[in-house]
């Protein structure tokens, strides 16, 4: 005997648990590709100025103090310019400013395969020309680097805002459908589907904003330093070898990580 319940209409959430799971989904593993471009293009940097102190001499040197000087300017007015640039801006706004680091990296890299050689002691030598063409990328790249991490935050605020929005309106097309069918059953059964649909993403992202928001910077930071520690370590064996072709090997090796961190940033987005 076929129950009552049986021939009811399917309610909201029955009829597209899956598809409201998998946005969801996609939408966090699109932050996390993005956490996994910015670190890999950031470490990129980092390791570019870990070792220009010592590999380009005093320029090299030179170039880091101004980078990081601009970089306590720029950071002084990122905050109004990401929040004027709407969110709809930070797409190119992030883009655009790894892409200001990246010119760092180029010039080190430029200046590796123009030299030639190195020294006995495996520094490269700079020139007085390429030194002030290095200081003045130093500049760009310090502003850009001051205003990436404004807009990081600002990128992980809107992906919390999204995905809690995106709960928010299943959990009110659930309860609308339950109020219109009333029945006891469908409810039990919506429960249970809302419950099974939930299960999956909601072990790694959490109902409210806040705790949202906390979890998404625990897994940029976690991927973020964990590809420093990693970029960290190739650096010390990558340079340890004082020879020119392995100079510019590193050298190369290092932009390349910057371009395809810069690219794949652009698509997760």
């Amino acid at each position: 005997m076929t129950k009552a319940s049986d021939n009811a209409p399917l309610l909201p959430s029955q009829q597209q648990p899956q598809q409201e799971e998998k946005e969801r989904s996609v939408l966090f593993l699109r932050f996390v590709a993005f956490s996994v471009a910015f670190s890999l293009a950031e470490a990129a940097v980092v390791a570019c100025l870990s070792v220009a102190t010592s590999v380009l001499d005093t320029y090299g040197s030179l170039s880091v103090g101004v980078l990081y000087a601009t970089f306590a300017i720029g950071t002084l007015f990122a905050g109004s310019l990401v929040r004027a640039s709407g969110h709809n801006a930070l797409r190119p706004l992030l883009v655009g400013s790894i892409a200001g680091m990246g010119l760092f990296n180029l010039a080190c890299w430029g200046i590796a395969i123009q030299a030639g050689g190195t020294f006995d002691d495996g520094r490269i030598p700079v020139s007085s020309t390429q030194g002030l063409i290095l200081l003045g990328v130093a500049i760009i790249s310090g502003l850009a680097d001051g205003l990436i991490w404004p807009a990081v935050g600002a990128y992980i605020t809107m992906s919390a805002q999204k995905l809690s929005v995106e709960r928010s309106q299943q959990e009110e097309e659930a309860a609308a459908a339950t109020v219109n069918y009333g029945s006891s059953e469908n409810t039990a059964d919506s429960s249970k589907m809302k419950k099974a649909s939930y299960s999956i993403i909601d072990s790694y992202l959490p109902r409210d904003f806040h705790v949202l928001a906390g979890t998404l910077t625990a897994w940029f930071n976690v991927i973020f330093l964990s590809s420093l520690v990693l970029i960290h370590v190739y650096t010390y064996y990558a340079f340890r070898v004082q020879t020119y072709d392995g100079m510019l090997q590193a050298y190369t090796q290092i932009f390349v990580m910057t371009l395809v961190g810069i690219i794949i940033m652009f698509v997760a987005m």
